[in-house]
């Protein structure tokens, strides 16, 4: 891949096929060096949530768009159509909303209903570079299939359907390990 395809990326992360593209939906300003960088798109990619990034490193003219639009000069920034999220510590405080939500099962149905559904974004300068790859969209049928668990004996669950009913019947307590408390969490060992 040449560098200059590295530079600008609109990933959707459950595929590999590309098409042309000159908008994005979750756009992310980033540079490659930048751990909060990589931070972030780990998270947006651990929910399977697509998203164009611009690697400003790359594409320097980014840069007075950017300005021109948070005053900012720390990086990540990101957008949700032409809605400025933030740096990385707002995203990730918008992304536990939405891990939390009761409206929508997972971020990528809370992504699909109140982003995807929306436009474009119309302002130029979220607007991707000319040579920018995207990525298309799984087919339906592959998605499901991710998300159903198939039991010894034939039955089928949603994945969903399982983390529900464990959330209902497992004691859920503050648990510590490695100098970090996880709040609202069981053990392995609780299940067994």
């Amino acid at each position: 891949e040449s560098e200059r395809k590295k530079a600008h990326r609109i990933v959707d992360t459950s595929t590999k096929h590309q098409k042309q593209s000159t908008m994005g939906r979750i756009t992310v300003f980033t540079t490659a060096e930048d751990l909060n960088s990589r931070q972030l798109v780990k998270e947006l990619e651990k929910r399977s949530l697509p998203y164009s990034e611009i690697d400003i490193a790359k594409y320097p003219s980014k840069v007075q768009d950017l300005k021109s639009m948070v005053d900012s000069p720390s990086i990540p920034h990101v957008f949700f159509n032409t809605r400025y999220v933030g740096g990385l510590e707002q995203c990730l405080r918008e992304l536990k909303r939405w891990d939390n939500s009761t409206r929508y099962r997972t971020p990528l149905e809370k992504y699909e209903a109140e982003i995807a559904s929306g436009f474009d974004p119309s302002n130029d300068r979220l607007a991707l570079p000319d040579d920018a790859d995207t990525v298309v969209p799984p087919p339906a049928k592959a998605h499901k299939a991710k998300q159903i668990l198939e039991m010894p004996d034939g039955t089928k669950f949603l994945v969903r359907e399982v983390m529900d009913k464990l959330r209902e019947i497992v004691p859920r307590e503050s648990h510590n390990y490695k100098l970090h408390t996880y709040r609202k969490s069981f053990s392995g060992k609780t299940l067994v």
